[in-house]
């Protein structure tokens, strides 16, 4: 790597790491625990292998499951990106002065909490 690049580098360096702690870390924690048949208060984990994938994809819940979820990013891309986007357009053309103020004030908690809600 050149020296022209380390700035960038070392800029990037802190929100890399807090997006593998925060995100990457629990998401391999969450894999690992996934083989094992663990209540979370006694100390022993029985390892159980692919059992619990089994388990899910052979239960009948798992149609209901898939279509809640599907209802839920549905309702949540309506109410927090479609809905905020009409109303700033038409904000935008009923408004002439402070139009952009309007537009931004109105759309930008909606791409926040879009994103907050798909990544939960």
């Amino acid at each position: 790597m050149n020296k022209a690049k380390w700035p960038a580098f070392w800029f990037l360096l802190p929100a890399a790491l807090l997006f593998i702690i925060f995100f990457y870390w629990p998401l391999l924690q969450n894999l690992y625990l996934s083989f094992f048949s663990w209540n979370m208060i006694s100390p022993t984990m029985k390892y159980v292998g692919l059992s619990n994938y089994i388990d899910i994809l052979g239960s009948k819940e798992l149609y209901k499951i898939i279509g809640n979820t599907v209802i839920f990013v549905l309702i949540m891309l309506l109410f927090n990106f479609v809905l905020p986007y009409l109303y700033s357009f038409i904000l935008g053309h009923l408004l002439q002065r402070g139009k952009m103020f309007y537009r931004s004030v109105l759309f930008l908690p909606a791409t926040l909490s879009l994103a907050v809600a798909s990544i939960l």
